[in-house]
Order: C-alpha cells, then sequence, then structure tokens
C-alpha cells in the first residue's frame, strides 16, 4: 500500500464559516485511507468544528496568531518538520498566506497551495502606506513560493493575485462545493418552524452569516422594515453570530422589529432550515468570494435574492436567483423578493437547484482538489 498523501490546512480557526463548512464537506468526503488532512490553526481556543476534525482522523495544531513573525515562524516550521513530511502545505489566510509559502518552501513542502476566497478590493481600494508595503511583500512571497494558485471564483482570484492571474501555469478556479445528500432529506415543515419559534403562516426570509460588516446586516434590517409593510406576517431569521451581535440586536429594536426578528444563533443543521422553515434566502453582501449558503438555498431550492456585488458564479440555478443593486431601496428590495417568490414558486425546477454533478457538488470537485494535491 502507498503512503498517504499529507495535506496541512493552514487557515483562522474552524469555526462555522464559508470556508471552514467547505473544508469540513472536503474532509468528511475524503477517502483518508489516501489522504491525510491536518490543520494549523491561527487560534488557541477550541473551534466548533474541532471533536468532528478529530473523530475523522485529522489532527489540530492549535499556533496562535502570526503577530509576531519570529515566534510564529518556530511553531509553523516546528509543526512541519516534526509532523511531517507534508506532501502539500494549503493556506487560506489571503496576503497573509506569503509567510506561510516562504516558511513552507524553506521546510521542503513540495506542493505550496495559496487559496483565495474573497474579494475585498471594493473595500481596501483606500489603505494606508503601511498596509500597501506589506500587501506588496505578501504578495512577492505568493508570487515567488507558491506553486499553485487557486481561488473560489474569478473574482476572489483577481482581488489576490491580480488581473489575468489565470494564464499564469498552476493557477485555476475550483469553486466552493457541498455535500447534496442533506438537500435530499424530505424536511418536516410544521416541525421546524416549530422549534425556530416560527408562526406555520409567517412568510420567513432567511440569513445565514457571520454578524460582520462584509455581510450588510443593517440594510437586511431595513429591507425586513420595508417587508414587514408589504407583508405583515414577515419574519427575518438570522443564523449566525459575530463580533456585531450586539449591534444588530440594538437595530432591531430602533426599526420596531423585536416581533418580526429571531436570532437562532450558530446552527449546525442549515439543510433542514433552508428546507423547511425559509421561503426566500436574502443575501445583500458588500462582498463575497463565493458565498457558501449561497449554494445550500438552491440546493434546497429556496429563492435566493442577493447584492450584484456578490460574483455571478455562484448562481447555479437561474430561476432560483435574482441580483439586486445595493443602491436600489429597501422597499425596491421588499418588492422584489414578494415577486420573486411568487414567480419561484409557479416555475418548478430540476431537483437540488441543479447542482448535482456539476462543479459545485463535492463528489465531482474533490476529484479536482486531488489533482493539485498530486501534481507540484
Amino acid at each position: 500500500m502507498s503512503r498517504k498523501i499529507r495535506v496541512l490546512h493552514v487557515l483562522g480557526r474552524m469555526n462555522r464559516g464559508g470556508v471552514e463548512t467547505w473544508l469540513m464537506h472536503v474532509l468528511r468526503a475524503t477517502d483518508r485511507s489516501r489522504y491525510q488532512l491536518d490543520f494549523f490553526v491561527h487560534t488557541t481556543e477550541p473551534s466548533v468544528f474541532d471533536a468532528e476534525i478529530l473523530s475523522l482522523g485529522s489532527r489540530i495544531f492549535q499556533g496562535g496568531p502570526p503577530s509576531s513573525v519570529l515566534s510564529y515562524t518556530r511553531r509553523f516550521r516546528g509543526v512541519l518538520s516534526s509532523q511531517g513530511p507534508y506532501d502539500a502545505a494549503h493556506v487560506h489566510v489571503h496576503h497573509s498566506s506569503g509567510l506561510m509559502m516562504l516558511l513552507a518552501a524553506a521546510s521542503g513542502v513540495p506542493v505550496r497551495i495559496v487559496h483565495s476566497h474573497n474579494d475585498t478590493r471594493a473595500v481596501s481600494a483606500n489603505v494606508g502606506l503601511r498596509r500597501s508595503a506589506y500587501v506588496f511583500g505578501m504578495t512577492y512571497l505568493i508570487d515567488r513560493f507558491a506553486t499553485r494558485r487557486v481561488a473560489c471564483s474569478d473574482v476572489a482570484g483577481d482581488d489576490l493575485f491580480g488581473p489575468g492571474w489565470k494564464e499564469s501555469p498552476g493557477s485555476s478556479v475550483l469553486y466552493y462545493s457541498i455535500n447534496l445528500d442533506p438537500f435530499r432529506v424530505p424536511a418536516s415543515r410544521p416541525a421546524i418552524r416549530s422549534a425556530l419559534g416560527l408562526d406555520p403562516g409567517a412568510f420567513v426570509i432567511g440569513h445565514v452569516g457571520r454578524f460582520d460588516v462584509q455581510k450588510n446586516h443593517g440594510f437586511l434590517l431595513d429591507v425586513a422594515r420595508a417587508l414587514v409593510n408589504v407583508r405583515l406576517e414577515t419574519v427575518l431569521l438570522l443564523v449566525g453570530d459575530g463580533p456585531l451581535r450586539a449591534e444588530i440586536e440594538a437595530g432591531v429594536k430602533a426599526r420596531g422589529l423585536e416581533r418580526h426578528v429571531i436570532l437562532a444563533g450558530v446552527r449546525g443543521d442549515v439543510p433542514a432550515i433552508l428546507t423547511g422553515a425559509i421561503d426566500a434566502m436574502v443575501f445583500p453582501s458588500l462582498h463575497e468570494g463565493l458565498p457558501v449558503v449561497a449554494l445550500e438555498a438552491q440546493a434546497a431550492g429556496v429563492p435566493l435574492i442577493m447584492s450584484d456585488t456578490i460574483s455571478t458564479e455562484v448562481i447555479a440555478s437561474p430561476r432560483l436567483v435574482k441580483a439586486m443593486s445595493l443602491s436600489q431601496t429597501p422597499l425596491e428590495w421588499a418588492e422584489a423578493i414578494v415577486a420573486h417568490h411568487a414567480k419561484v414558486r409557479q416555475t418548478p425546477g430540476p431537483p437540488l437547484g441543479g447542482l448535482e454533478n456539476g462543479p459545485f457538488d463535492i463528489a465531482c470537485s474533490l476529484r479536482r482538489l486531488e489533482e493539485i494535491y498530486e501534481r507540484p
């Protein structure tokens, strides 16, 4: 029997989020007799997925934040030397990946992958001199030491690697993919709604995501306020948590939405919530790479109204997705949500939103990832 191919993933932490959710889909579907996937995280705190990662035979190394280059270098190279040899280092920390590429190259890791997961150009166009110097230095290290440059979408690659990045050898788009099996299971709508405290007849708009500036919750609350005026029975279901929780709670109160907003917290049953509780997903993000929850909404057959700042690459089922400009008013969004929901209900589409056997199906995309790991 040949030796396992050993891969070290590097990222902030393994809490619920788009990148982390995708990595868990990958880990669960990977042939663990052929691949050993380990995780080096930039935290010393426990994360949501830790127990499952360990149960699947992977290891977690808590490296702490890379704020001190010297101490981080010792920790990272220590793991590579004492726990290796690793065949690949797969790094998911945007510009900071440059440092990891340098260290992995110095440690003799043959496959060194930088993976871009976001498009932040719109919010990082006017950074200061210090940040510009940092980005310049990290970009140089990525160009010099990465053997593969991968992005979850074209725009995410443009952000980290620059225009024309796909023309360079070893560069490719690898879309996020999800396990479609949970979406094949019929959901008990009354039971799921009851568990979430939702009225059976409520018109439920949903959002799944970290409570962070990027997700644009303030605008989402304005849309919910406008939608309540259109449909009194509207409820906004927010799944997630994060640093802006207190601000969002205050925004709910300021808009008089206490009876119309439910903060469900971080959940592990998103497929069931999508298939059993939500009438429409609303996703007004300021920027995204390729949001996993948009794929999950389509797999569940849920109408999705998203901002046009999100790449159209995420659209697997055009009948389910409507893009809106953030320059349009919350009332225009509210009216579009109602109309789009009615239109989708009148036009049945393919099962699983058309994702099956395509690039967003974990069974298909995993083969491409394996090729990346096996070819320096």
